[in-house]
This record gives C-alpha cells, sequence and structure tokens, in this order.
C-alpha cells in the first residue's frame, strides 16, 4: 500500500511487461472488471489527441459529461484520465491504485494495462455520458480493444511504429482497422488508394459503414495555431454530426473556438523569446509541422530546438528541418531512450544544449522565435520547465 503519489507511479510506470489482448481479456473476465462503457475509439499514427480534444469540446458545449483516455501525458500522468477538461485528483489516483494492487501483482500487469483499468473504474464511478479512448500503439491487439464503441475514428496511417506492427505501412493499415467492430460506423481521412482499400474492405467485413473525410477548408474558427489542427477539426465535426445528429452548428462552432491543447504548436513568451512546443515525433507529424510553420508567414526565421528518441526517425527528422533551411539546435534531456552523445554529436546541429534549462538560461534575453519539437517526452518535460519559470 502506497501513501505516496509519486511513489505509486513509480511503481506502475516501471511496469513494461507484454501481453496479448486474449490474457488481458481474461483478466478483466476473471476478476469481473465491466468494460462496457459508451465510448468512440480513436486510433491514428498523428491526431489522435487532438481529434479527441475537438470532440470532447463539442459535446461539452452541448451539455455532455466527458471522459476521456489519453497517452502519453503532457503535464502528468494524471493527465491521461480527464472529466471535462479536469485531471484526476492525485489522492484519487493514488487510492485506485492502491485498491488494483492485488489484480496488477496477481497477473504482473503492465502500466497501459493498469491505466485502462483505472479508466474504467474511474468514469464508471463519475458517470460520463461517454468516454472518449486513444489506442495506445496499433489498434487491432491494443488494450483499448476491449471497448465496444458508438463509433471507430482512424485519424490516419503513417509509418511510426514499423517495428512493433510492420513491416509495411499496409501492415499498419490492417492493425489500425483493427478497432472496426460490427456494425459500428467508422470514420477516416482521405488517405493513398493502397491504405483506403485495406480499410474499406475491414469495413467491409464487420459490415460497418465507413465515412471518409476529405480535407476542406474548414469554416468555423480555431484558437489553436497549426495547419493540422484544421484536418482534426474536420474529422471531428464528421463524427459529431453524423454521431450525435441534435447537437446543433452553434455547439460544434463554440466547442471548436473553444478547444485548447498542450503541447501542440502551443505557444509561450518567455522574456524577450518566443517559444512554440510542437509534439511532432515522427515524419508524418514533422512534414504537417513544417507546413504549419511555413503558413505562418513568421517576421522573423525560426530556430528549431530538436531532441527525440532513439527508436524514431531521428535522422530524417533532423534532416527535414535542414532541408527547409532553418537552424538546427539540438537538446539533451532525460530519458532512457534520448539520443545518445555519439547519435547527437553526428547531427549537423549548429548548438547542443546539455538541458532544457540550459536552453532557457542561453536564450532568456535572446529576441527569437523557437519552435521545440522532436519527442512528446521531450515537449512535456519542456512544457513544464517553462510552467516553472512563469
Amino acid at each position: 500500500m502506497y501513501t505516496n503519489l509519486q511513489d505509486a507511479l513509480n511503481y506502475i510506470e516501471n511496469r513494461r511487461v507484454r501481453h496479448t489482448l486474449a490474457y488481458f481479456k481474461n483478466v478483466l473476465d476473471s476478476e469481473h472488471i465491466d468494460y462496457s462503457l459508451p465510448c468512440i475509439h480513436v486510433t491514428g499514427t498523428n491526431g489522435k489527441g487532438g481529434t479527441i480534444n475537438f470532440i470532447s469540446h463539442i459535446l461539452q458545449e452541448a451539455g455532455y459529461k466527458v471522459g476521456t483516455f489519453t497517452s502519453p501525458y503532457i503535464v502528468c500522468h494524471q493527465d491521461r484520465f480527464m472529466i471535462n477538461g479536469k485531471m484526476m485528483d492525485d489522492d484519487l489516483l493514488l487510492e485506485y491504485i492502491n485498491n488494483n494492487l492485488e489484480i496488477i501483482e496477481k497477473y504482473n500487469l503492465a502500466m497501459f494495462e493498469i491505466d485502462f483499468i483505472i479508466m474504467l473504474q474511474y468514469f464508471k464511478a463519475m458517470k460520463v455520458d461517454l468516454a472518449l479512448i486513444e489506442v495506445g500503439i496499433g489498434a487491432r491487439n491494443d488494450k483499448t480493444n476491449m471497448v465496444m464503441p458508438l463509433a471507430s475514428v482512424i485519424t490516419n496511417v503513417g509509418k511510426d511504429h514499423l517495428a512493433q506492427i510492420g513491416p509495411t505501412l499496409l501492415d499498419v493499415a490492417y492493425e489500425k482497422a483493427g478497432i472496426i467492430k460490427e456494425g459500428v460506423p467508422a470514420f477516416t481521412s482521405l488517405m493513398a488508394d493502397d491504405i483506403m482499400e485495406v480499410l474499406h474492405a475491414e469495413a467491409t467485413l464487420k459490415h460497418a459503414p465507413l465515412h471518409v473525410v476529405k480535407e476542406t477548408n474548414l469554416v468555423y474558427e480555431l484558437q489553436l495555431e497549426g495547419l493540422y489542427h484544421q484536418k482534426n477539426a474536420c474529422l471531428a465535426i464528421e463524427v459529431i454530426r453524423k454521431v450525435f445528429p441534435h447537437i446543433s452548428e452553434e455547439n460544434i462552432k463554440v466547442g471548436l473556438k473553444k478547444a485548447t491543447w498542450p503541447g501542440r504548436f502551443e505557444r509561450f513568451e518567455i522574456n524577450q523569446a518566443t517559444y512554440y512546443l510542437d509534439g511532432a515525433h515522427n515524419l508524418h507529424a514533422f512534414e504537417s509541422l513544417m507546413l504549419t510553420v511555413a503558413s505562418m508567414n513568421f517576421m522573423k526565421q525560426p530556430i528549431f530546438i530538436y531532441a527525440a528518441l532513439q527508436d524514431k526517425d531521428y535522422k530524417e527528422m533532423a534532416q527535414m528541418i535542414l532541408d527547409e533551411g532553418y537552424q538546427l539546435e539540438v537538446c539533451k534531456f532525460s530519458d532512457g531512450s534520448a539520443l545518445s552523445e555519439k547519435e547527437i554529436s553526428e547531427m549537423k546541429a549548429s548548438k547542443i544544449y546539455e538541458s532544457i534549462d540550459d536552453v532557457l538560461k542561453q536564450n532568456q534575453n535572446a529576441n527569437q522565435l523557437y519552435i521545440v519539437c522532436g519527442s512528446l517526452h521531450f515537449i512535456s518535460q519542456f512544457r513544464n520547465k517553462i510552467i516553472q519559470k512563469k
């Protein structure tokens, strides 16, 4: 039994065992953990959290009590479990971890499995009207695939996680199509023909209508900057209109306008310097980020402060920055999977920072614009440092 939340989080965050979906289903069934929950299930290489965010704000504007289960966290572990934008209280999360210790040990559960169980228990106890559930990795064999949703949403299919669910892009598409359920409407953005064939085949097999959202000019105003937010908003609108046809256009308009999203082209002013924090951490997201930066027509040429994890296409992402003519600066940060000294030295960086504190200290009086990107873990740490400074 833990008396301190940080100790409890250290305990669950270090649990990285792997189990099959069948094994996890047996755990839930054996322990009588009810996984029936009114929900929308969302997968995709990028844009999952953003699409969930827009759907959540629209539903809240229409009077719904909405739970969101997303990962990884940006602020703290508790932001994986949100109800109407409010994180679970520290004391309550500690209580849920302690209440599940016996099950955790009995079945040697991994962190994501523990979080999923806590999410089910918490959202049911709080009587949410709807849960928006983000897939961890893949979809077909992801632990979240226990749910039976009102709708399945596939934001896009990209090359991230090829090692885990590849080796080809069509394999990734097949895995993500695995959240499509019998007779349950599915939604996706328009993608390449071969990927769409995979999604259509799964939808046909499951007798599920597949709604394909083509990119259109968004007629509603967003508070969020970044071109990719518009694409996510279009997908969210289609889900709302088809699944919740009674929700008004005014609710949609106001909900979209109110939406904010930490770490997704989020702007901060520190002294004279401006920082845009963006969670782009794979090639698909970097392409979107480059388009967004180009569309901003900044008065000053931005400098990119970059950090990445070893299992990503970190060389290719860094090269994209250079190919667009931007200055590349690399920052070391605290993470077991962060780039090594050797890997960092091989980059064509104009500057290497020893830490995030080093970045903020060296640039505190710089009248300069920075784009901070490369890893959600890095963005989370950078954001927390900025909040502390402010």
